[in-house]
């Protein structure tokens, strides 16, 4: 590793960080150190690093289906790598073992056939894999859900449902643009929609499509007489954030009219309270 002497403490400092903020080369040393620890428990079994990298995967996938899907596989870099040194010896037991060996491989085969959109033989491969090796039982059914919802998947025209199905009965409502002018056609930029109560009181929403994945946002906010501004809780009023989700068309439909329903019934009494 080429060095290079500071000047003021001679003390000697790699060229590649030179001229960086002292803060950001203790980070990056930080994370060297962290990428050489992980590389001598990886180099030290003579395990794969493709068998441990699925490891390390098959025991985040274990622990979220045990604990609950918001589980951390682990709280810091310290307890990663205490993960990786523990599936690190799991796998090599693993490959020692011919039936859990070939169950390894036929895990790897059925995550290829998912990617290739073969969803009968994934599924196949990935309970053959269970039967050889426990391990593997929970994927046969995330797997089986994963299947699910790509074959669920379709082309969705969200502006144009948004105005068949929401947008008309927002207006009635009371609901315009807060910025811009008035349309009888919602868009992307009229996401922002207000409208005042009958004490004078204005409420807002902001609406519109995610940037990933096929989930409707929306928040709705109130002005209190205080002058200050309060946020609904959206489960309050029975739109959990699966609720906004959709993957094809009839689903951002069904999901549309449920808003709707909401707006029309306890939102907009709650808009009116204040």
């Amino acid at each position: 590793m080429s060095s290079i002497q500071n000047g003021e403490s001679g003390e000697e400092t790699d060229e590649r960080f030179a001229g960086l903020h002292p803060d950001l080369v203790e980070a990056l040393q930080d994370l060297e150190k962290i990428a050489d620890q992980y590389a001598r428990i990886r180099d030290g079994e003579n395990v794969p690093d493709d068998v441990l990298q699925a490891g390390i995967s098959l025991y985040a996938e274990m622990k979220a289906r045990a604990e609950g899907e918001d589980a951390q596989p682990w709280e810091d870099y310290a307890g990663y790598l205490k993960v990786v040194e523990e599936v690190q010896e799991r796998m090599k037991t693993k490959l020692q073992d011919p039936a859990k060996r070939k169950a390894l491989e036929l895990a790897q085969q059925a995550h290829d056939l998912f990617w290739e959109k073969r969803y009968d033989e994934c599924l196949q491969k990935i309970t053959e894999a269970a039967d050889l090796d426990p391990d593997y039982a929970c994927r046969v059914e995330a797997t089986r859900e994963a299947i699910e919802i790509e074959l669920r998947k379709g082309p969705v025209r969200l502006t144009r449902a948004i105005n068949r199905i929401l947008y008309p009965r927002l207006r009635k409502l009371g609901f315009r643009p807060k910025f811009g002018e008035d349309s009888a056609k919602w868009n992307e930029q009229n996401s922002q929609l207000s409208r005042l109560n009958s004490h004078g009181s204005e409420g807002g929403i902001d609406m519109g499509r995610t940037k990933f994945g096929k989930k409707f946002a929306l928040a709705v906010w109130r002005q209190e007489r205080s002058g200050e501004i309060e946020r609904l809780d959206l489960h309050t009023v029975g739109l959990k954030p699966e609720s906004l989700c959709y993957l094809n068309q009839a689903e951002a439909d069904a999901m549309l009219e449920r808003v709707a329903e909401a707006f029309e019934g306890p939102i907009l009494t709650w808009l009116d309270e204040a």
